[in-house]
């Protein structure tokens, strides 16, 4: 079925020459993506198997729509920087009628020369925490105009999250005690009322992992797989990479000291004293992903392993209610 696809999306872009990227030939083939992908997603290769440009197919075009907006989005981070740490869009076909034999609307984006960052041990991404850093603060330099700043709620966002993923766990005794998911929601909803609010919501990866990230040539890196792009609470990336250089459970200052160098003293503190909470919140994001999996792939340890994460976070921290405050 996907070799079906392949071949029928490779005879697709031969014909539309419009979508090709800049410089390639006509003697172009497909190859289906390894990672850093969220749906079906193709390289294009010359025959010399150079990678030129990517290809991603949307079976719904309310899908395409969406990507479409979040490369609209993309554009306005570090527009004339030779090395943008998102992606270009090349060209596209949201066209049923003209892309249907192709399986649905299609969009092509450039190739990022470089390397995973999955294929980097963990000890050696640490080296490269600073650029991480550049480009997350490149991408959270864009910020909603003045006159929009009130659409995104974040705080209310975040509530919102927070209770429909401790939702998940009510009629899960095989994870948690009565007593023990007490103690989680409590400790959770008073992380919530003792942290400061956002500064203001910006541009945002939300799911950085080690696939989603491609190390440059030159040391810089770029986000890659960007159709979750929304503006939103800085924070979930600087989670997220924290976790993708190991230095989640460790010291976050390689990341955290070039990123917010040269801001206010104030903003600094309010991010650092931010990221507990969002650290509990991609915990329990990841469980309840991982009960919603199908069995195999390690997923019973690894779904203890993050009960076990969140534990440790209820007992490392003072229980406090809310109307009591910290």
């Amino acid at each position: 079925m996907f070799m079906d696809a392949t071949q029928d999306l490779t005879r697709f872009l031969r014909r539309r020459p419009d979508l090709w990227p800049a410089g390639a030939s006509g003697a172009l083939r497909l190859r289906p993506a390894e990672e850093g992908s969220s749906g079906d997603v193709w390289i294009i290769e010359e025959d010399s198997g150079r990678g030129v440009g990517v290809l991603r197919r949307c079976e719904q075009r309310s899908a395409a729509r969406r990507l479409l907006v979040a490369h609209g989005l993309a554009r306005r981070v570090a527009p004339g920087a030779a090395e943008r740490p998102l992606p270009c869009l090349v060209g596209h076909d949201l066209s049923w009628w003209r892309t249907r034999r192709a399986g649905g609307p299609v969009l092509v984006e450039e190739w990022i020369e470089g390397e995973s960052f999955a294929s980097v041990t963990v000890d050696e991404r640490r080296g490269h925490a600073e650029a991480i850093a550049e480009a997350l603060r490149l991408l959270h330099g864009v910020t909603l105009p003045a006159e929009r700043a009130g659409e995104v709620k974040v705080s209310e966002r975040l509530r919102e999250m927070l209770a429909h993923r401790l939702d998940a766990f009510r009629d899960r005794p095989d994870l948690f005690t009565g007593d023990e998911l007490e103690a989680l929601e409590r400790h959770t909803w008073s992380l919530m009322e003792s942290t400061p609010e956002p500064c203001e919501a910006t541009l945002t990866h939300t799911h950085l992992a080690a696939d989603d990230i491609r190390l440059r040539p030159s040391g810089r890196v770029a986000f890659i797989d960007i159709g979750a792009l929304q503006f939103g609470a800085p924070e979930v990336d600087l989670v997220d990479a924290l976790h993708v250089l190991g230095l989640a459970d460790g010291d976050p200052e390689p990341l955290l000291v070039p990123y917010l160098a040269g801001r206010p003293a104030e903003e600094q503190r309010r991010i650092r004293r931010r990221l507990p909470l969002f650290h509990l919140l991609r915990d329990l994001g990841k469980l309840r992903a991982r009960l919603r999996e199908r069995r195999g792939g390690g997923r019973e340890q690894r779904i203890l392993e993050l009960r076990d994460r969140l534990r440790a976070r209820v007992e490392g921290f003072p229980l406090h209610s809310v109307r009591g405050g910290p």
